[in-house]
């Protein structure tokens, strides 16, 4: 899957990045990359947090 290693980078993080990070840390591709995997496969949380989805965790299952 093309966005696996966008997906391991929300797990691999363990909860602690932000939308804002994402970003930031996948610059200049950051925002597009996200709207492809939002909100299907990332969502936030209630704190703002990125986590992934049951069909993140199920994608990154599959492919594992």
């Amino acid at each position: 899957m093309r966005h696996r290693k966008y997906l391991q980078y929300v797990q691999n993080t363990g909860g602690n990045a932000t939308v804002a990070q994402f970003d930031d840390d996948w610059d200049p591709i950051g925002p597009m990359v996200r709207r492809d995997i939002m909100p299907d496969l990332v969502t936030t949380d209630d704190a703002g947090f990125l986590v992934l989805t049951d069909q993140g965790r199920a994608v990154l299952e599959q492919d594992g």
